[in-house]
């Protein structure tokens, strides 16, 4: 019986006859070498309530402050989030519904939206307020370096910076991207150099200790041709940043930046799948770190879809949240800060708190849909008969209440499992165009570690794709399958 692996994450192509795999709320993990199998699919995190909105709009930004605060900004209103995840308001702002940028001192938070105003909490008196310097120009990002807020100026090439250890800023404080034309789009702190992102090409500058104007000046031969086509898909990760791209040759590249360079981390699979939305410049991009892998997530609202890289393997899935009609779209997840222990999230839509939540299989009790492909089954081109399926699957892990066993009392064998997690099997025998009816088998009821899920007589094709998916909320991992196939005679 030939082992069917999961060697990679999501690899749905242009062309299905290359791959036709979807990898759904599932992400791939490298395992040891003397494991079974060479890669786990684990179950991406669930979402735990923390608090619930107390406004039906989208968590615009949330940021873990250098005085051990969670701050977050709520429509228009900005909150002082406590370790209980009390919601205390401290503050207003313009209703929008794009993302915002916080960065402190130490001593005082600054806040900008985009436009060409701004605000600052001061810590230790507790005051928010606008800022009125009249050499303040706003900005899309906030950044600090060495003392310096850095701000870009809106729709400009230019930024600007405060005066040293001061939230005071002068108009000799400015500068501009200078390396081409194109207009400055996002600005980012890395190993204490700043980083400028423009819609077409991009620059790094490095604090070269200018005591009369802007302190910092380009590095000499650095010089990237890539620029940004969404600028909330900018997020950092250590030395590390990731965009969605454009140049002067194309866009919708996924890009990670690091040592002064930049190189293409998307696939031709998640190429062909961005240049068919309408939308990508409303693209938003974090990232989080959870056990050993680290997760960059870019969401595209216009296309109501998001995926997710993993910088641990390097590989792409999908993530998806099923409303209530169970349409698949986006994840609920807007932002993200590490705070009090936690992943913490917020909701683009209806202003709910969670936690990412590994120990949770649920979307704050809604289900989530978990859904892998496999690779084409081929053998030799061959036309073959599938005698059997047999899923790899970590069985036995069930909530209470979903797959239950209960004891009869002097009896010598267990009642049938009531309400069993099920998962489903369907298949394609047209490379992955059009699938079968799904057919459905047991996940196991608690205790039921040893349980193989396996489909018996699934008839004759020289290609086939298979798909499991499930959506019950057993703590479930994927190894891969077994499939015996038999070559018929011609």
């Amino acid at each position: 019986m030939a082992l069917l692996p999961l060697l990679g994450g999501f690899y749905t192509a242009r062309g299905l006859i290359a791959g036709a795999q979807r990898c759904v709320n599932l992400y791939p993990e490298i395992n040891p070498k003397d494991s079974p199998t060479p890669v786990t699919c684990q179950l991406t995190p669930g979402l735990t309530l923390l608090q619930s909105g107390p406004l039906q709009l989208p968590w615009r930004g949330l940021y873990f402050a250098n005085n051990g605060q969670l701050f977050g900004v709520l429509g228009g209103i900005v909150y002082l989030i406590g370790n209980n995840f009390a919601l205390t308001p401290i503050g207003a702002i313009p209703t929008r519904f794009t993302p915002v940028s916080m960065v402190d001192n130490g001593s005082v938070l600054v806040l900008v939206d985009g436009s060409s105003s701004g605000w600052s909490y001061t810590f230790n008196t507790a005051t928010f307020t606008q800022i009125t310097d009249p050499n303040f120009q706003g900005g899309d990002f906030v950044t600090y370096i060495d003392g310096f807020f850095i701000l870009n100026v809106p729709g400009s090439q230019a930024f600007y910076t405060s005066l040293a250890n001061s939230l005071t800023f002068s108009g000799l404080y400015t500068a501009a991207k200078s390396g081409s034309a194109d207009n400055l789009v996002a600005i980012a702190a890395v190993h204490r150099e700043l980083w400028l992102i423009g819609a077409r090409t991009s620059e790094v500058w490095s604090d070269a200790g200018n005591p009369t104007g802007v302190s910092f000046s380009p590095i000499p031969g650095v010089f990237l041709q890539h620029g940004c086509a969404a600028k909330y898909s900018v997020a950092q990760y250590n030395l590390q940043l990731f965009w969605l791209s454009q140049d002067n040759n194309g866009q919708a590249l996924v890009l990670e930046g690091s040592n002064y360079a930049a190189k293409d981390i998307s696939t031709p699979a998640l190429s062909e799948a961005i240049r068919k939305y309408e939308v990508i410049s409303d693209a938003i991009g974090f990232i989080y770190q959870q056990d050993n892998h680290v997760f960059y997530v870019l969401s595209f609202p216009s296309a109501n879809k998001t995926w997710s890289y993993d910088l641990t393997t390097q590989l792409w899935h999908e993530r998806v949240y099923i409303d209530s009609n169970g349409n698949e779209g986006r994840i609920r997840a807007n932002c993200t800060a590490f705070a009090y222990g936690q992943n913490v999230v917020g909701d683009w839509q209806n202003g709910n708190l969670y936690s990412f939540d590994l120990d949770n299989a649920t979307d704050n009790g809604n289900p989530v849909i978990r859904r892998r492909g496999f690779p084409h089954a081929v053998k030799d081109g061959k036309l073959v008969f599938h005698n059997q399926f047999i899923a790899r699957f970590q069985t036995g892990n069930v909530p209470e209440g979903v797959g239950s066993v209960t004891q009869q009392p002097n009896a010598a064998a267990q009642s049938a499992p009531q309400n069993e997690p099920e998962v489903f099997l369907r298949w394609s025998d047209d490379r992955g165009n059009s699938w079968g009816i799904p057919v459905e088998q047991s996940l196991g009821a608690t205790g039921q570690y040893n349980l193989r899920p396996s489909w018996r007589d699934l008839g004759q094709t020289d290609d086939r794709v298979y798909e499991l998916f499930w959506s019950d909320p057993a703590m479930t991992a994927l190894d891969g399958a077994w499939v015996d196939s038999v070559p018929l005679a011609v």
